[in-house]
């Protein structure tokens, strides 16, 4: 299975917030991102997201994948 087979999988209803994640990188679109798809990305394993730093981002990413798999 490829990235873009697991991205598409754990969250196949937005590629842009998928993509908006991969990209994000200033505060102002971290918080878009909070408001965006936050209670998303909670509820793929990452409770703490609210609370994630620019520099967390890519561990947030790396968590949402490992959720995915462990409940496929």
């Amino acid at each position: 299975m490829s990235e873009s087979d697991v991205e598409e999988e754990i969250h196949p209803a937005s590629p842009q917030d998928r993509n908006d994640l991969k990209t994000c990188a200033t505060e102002e679109d971290l918080a878009t991102l909070k408001t965006s798809c936050g209670d998303w990305v909670s509820g793929c394993g990452v409770p703490t997201f609210f609370n994630a730093t620019l520099l967390e981002l890519p561990q947030v990413v790396e968590r949402m994948v490992a959720n995915f798999i462990f409940h496929r």
